[in-house]
């Protein structure tokens, strides 16, 4: 049996600008800040049994990040500009504004992964995992709007491994997972401000891995 603790931290900070009209005149300038935080810890624990013909692993995962995006604003332009406001009507755009947005996050899941040896060549594959999603956002623009995304799913993997020898090896695996519902990025007006569903996915693969000749050619199909 053997266990293995991983914590991971990660902080940064910056400052940018640009000026997007690329001429001498100040038409188009933004300035950027940027701060996020990130947090993650996995408690891992594995192990044989059944005399060295399963090998296990099991654990639990989560992380959490935190994100605030600053922006001064000076498009003198879109002062002649309107927009739709999200309440049936339109709205002229400031040529001079600030921004805040926040973003965050959270993941969290715990999992199971068997591997038997069915006998000294085959050996089968099972897994199982559950896994959360929260993703918090709130945009400050010339508008103020929140939005709760994420997502919650349970998954597995099948597969069989093959050894013709210990140097070729064949393989096959159904496998299961998904992409949390999210939403537009750092949308510029309530219109562009939506959200897509979860996608839940089937992955199916076969394949095999082979050293040849004297391990001087590695071929992975």
């Amino acid at each position: 049996l053997r266990a293995k603790w991983i914590v991971a931290f990660h902080h940064t900070y910056g400052e940018f600008g640009d000026d997007r009209d690329e001429s001498p005149l100040q038409l188009q300038d933004v300035w950027n800040t940027v701060e996020a935080t990130e947090k993650s810890t996995e408690l891992r624990f594995s192990g044989e049994m059944f005399a060295g013909k399963l090998d296990w692993t099991a654990g639990g995962f989560y992380w959490e990040a935190d994100q605030d995006n600053g922006a001064v604003v000076n498009i003198i332009q879109l002062a002649l500009t309107l927009l739709p406001n999200g309440m049936g009507g339109f709205a002229p755009i400031v040529p001079f504004w600030n921004t805040q947005d926040e973003a965050d996050s959270d993941n969290r899941g715990v999992y199971l992964n068997t591997i038997y040896d069915l006998t000294d060549q085959l050996s089968l594959t099972g897994g199982l995992r559950w896994s959360k999603d929260v993703k918090d956002f709130i945009f400050r623009h010339q508008f103020e709007a929140a939005m709760r995304a994420g997502g919650e799913s349970t998954d597995w993997k099948v597969g069989l491994d093959y050894r013709f020898s210990d140097n070729v090896m064949v393989f096959g695996s159904v496998a299961t997972g998904y992409t949390s519902s999210s939403f537009n990025a750092r949308p510029f007006s309530p219109a562009q401000f939506i959200s897509q569903p979860q996608e839940d996915l089937t992955n199916y693969e076969i394949g095999s891995k082979m050293d040849l000749f004297g391990n001087r050619l590695r071929l992975n199909t």
